[in-house]
């Protein structure tokens, strides 16, 4: 009569709530669990709202809606109700603040850092214009914009000279970096000696930084070298000429090696240890001395994929002997390859075409069969055994001589746009069963029937239509009615008297009459009155013979 009561332990507890700890043993108000059973089965779970976050999270932004483990809250739901506050390390400090030494240790306001946290985060920068240049240096232009490396949040920090100078100040110029005018050049102290400015000028720093040279006119060049020209207005290192200003004030007599000789001559090999008549080498006096004649690139032998230039008689090589390969680039052109061939219809590049090379810097039309190979449909089958189905097809005219001797075609495979060359070793690899063959690609069979009715000469299945039995039917009719046409004709006149009268004449194959007959003493009478040489004789060929009336 009776049904048991549901336990708690099959009742889901809605949002908010949590199974008893006796789910298993308190029992529902039916057989069924319902929403009636909420405060029997579940205890009520504590909102986030009330849960203590620890030192730096705070409460999710959810917090009301989201819920602790039990009826109260505690350390254990912290990662359920609490996000980790940013810190500052995750926070750019703008222009004129630095970050505070161990910023991972502070927290900002909320879980991201913004400007509301920079006073947290940051320290103030103290501006270079509060600065001091030490000796040497001088503020630089921006230095109220500018901000030394250390602060603090109330800014009381000053520069640093120790640590700032590099930010806050630039050094003078030292006289090292200075150009002195013409005929002067720098004291031996210039690099100790500051200028006036950041920038070291004439006007300001000549006097300090420079003193006066000693000209080159002094200088009394050695054996081998002259004075250079213009030697008044070069001068020396110092304020007196001394032996190490001989580079600059003399030049050694000229060699070869500065003559510049004809287009069809060569500086001999020892040019730099030939020495001109002069400073400077001339035509008149040192082209004898200098220059020898280059070869002509007409006794230079191009190699292997190379062709003479045009005109090669009238090159030169780079000396007296042709070279190679010092002179293959003078004397010789790359012959032309096949890779920019273009072949006509029906053929295609052969393989490694750049590797093979014409007798002409660019390949011409006669060239076809040396860079180009006929391309097309390579196909093959093969003949299998005949069997007794294949016997049916042996009244059909067109597969008769496709079957006789030979078997039925199978195996049938075709290679579109392949290579004459390819074709003929697939051809050499295949066994002796098998029938390889070639064409073009609007040619090219797609079965084995269809590849051997075009290798014996006959129509390909797919030109056989249904009309072809009635074309014959039609064609045999009309030849059939003619031939009645004529036999009535005939047999209308056969008797009529002027056919009596009909010649016809005999071949001359036909059987000869004995030697005595009339027949033949009369053909020899006529060969006595025989027409002259030149015209036609018809009695030579043919003979009139009365016909016999039937």
């Amino acid at each position: 009569c009776c049904d048991p009561l549901a336990r708690c332990d099959a009742f889901h507890c809605p949002r908010g709530y949590a199974p008893t700890r006796r789910a298993g043993a308190l029992l529902c108000a039916g057989q069924r669990c319902t929403e009636r059973d909420k405060g029997t089965c579940c205890d009520i779970l504590a909102p986030c709202t009330l849960h203590d976050c620890p030192v730096g999270t705070t409460l999710k932004r959810d917090a009301s809606a989201v819920f602790c483990a039990a009826e109260g809250c505690g350390p254990e739901d912290t990662p359920t109700c609490c996000d980790a506050l940013g810190t500052c390390d995750a926070f750019s400090c703008s222009h004129g603040f630095q970050a505070i030494p161990n910023a991972s240790d502070f927290y900002c306001a909320t879980q991201e850092c913004n400007m509301v946290d920079r006073a947290v985060c940051c320290l103030r920068l103290a501006t270079c214009d509060t600065l001091a240049c030490p000796s040497g240096f001088v503020q630089k232009e921006d230095a109220a914009i500018l901000f030394c490396a250390d602060g603090d949040p109330d800014g009381g920090v000053e520069c640093s000279p120790e640590w700032d100078v590099p930010i806050c100040c630039d050094r003078l110029a030292r006289c090292d970096t200075f150009a002195c005018p013409i005929g002067y050049a720098l004291k031996s102290s210039a690099r100790s000696v500051f200028c006036a400015a950041r920038t070291c000028t004439t006007r300001d720093d000549a006097a300090v930084c420079c003193e006066e040279l000693a000209s080159c006119s002094t200088y009394s060049c050695g054996h081998g070298f002259a004075v250079k020209v213009g030697s008044a207005g070069i001068f020396c290192a110092r304020g007196v000429c001394r032996d190490e200003d001989l580079s600059s004030c003399c030049d050694p007599l000229a060699n070869c090696s500065s003559f510049f000789c004809p287009s069809a001559y060569a500086l001999r090999g020892d040019a730099a240890q030939v020495a001109c008549a002069a400073q400077r080498c001339t035509k008149e006096s040192d082209f004898g001395v200098c220059c020898e004649p280059r070869a002509s690139c007409a006794d230079f032998t191009c190699p292997q994929r190379y062709l003479p230039k045009p005109q090669s008689s009238q090159l030169f090589c780079m000396g007296p002997e042709c070279r190679d390969p010092v002179d293959l680039g003078s004397c010789c052109e790359h012959a032309g390859n096949c890779g920019s061939y273009e072949c006509p219809a029906g053929y295609m590049l052969r393989d490694n075409s750049s590797d093979i090379f014409c007798p002409f810097e660019a390949c011409q039309k006669e060239d076809m069969d040396t860079c180009c190979v006929r391309y097309g449909c390579c196909y093959s089958f093969s003949l299998k055994s005949l069997g007794g189905s294949d016997m049916q097809d042996m009244s059909d005219p067109v597969m008769a001589p496709l079957l006789t001797g030979h078997g039925r075609p199978c195996c049938f495979s075709r290679s579109l746009s392949s290579s004459l060359e390819d074709c003929e070793v697939r051809r050499a690899n295949s066994t002796m069963e098998t029938v390889v063959g070639f064409t073009s690609n609007e040619r090219c069979p797609s079965s084995a029937m269809e590849a051997a009715t075009v290798l014996i000469g006959g129509v390909p299945e797919g030109w056989r239509s249904p009309w072809w039995p009635w074309i014959s039917f039609l064609l045999s009719a009309l030849l059939l009615g003619m031939s009645g046409a004529l036999l009535v004709l005939w047999w209308q006149y056969k008797d009529d008297p002027k056919q009596s009268a009909i010649w016809c004449y005999r071949r001359i194959d036909d059987p000869a009459p004995p030697p005595d007959s009339p027949e033949r003493v009369h053909r020899r009478e006529d060969a006595s009155h025989s027409p002259p040489s030149g015209t036609f004789s018809g009695a030579s060929e043919l003979e009139p013979l009365t016909r016999p009336r039937v």
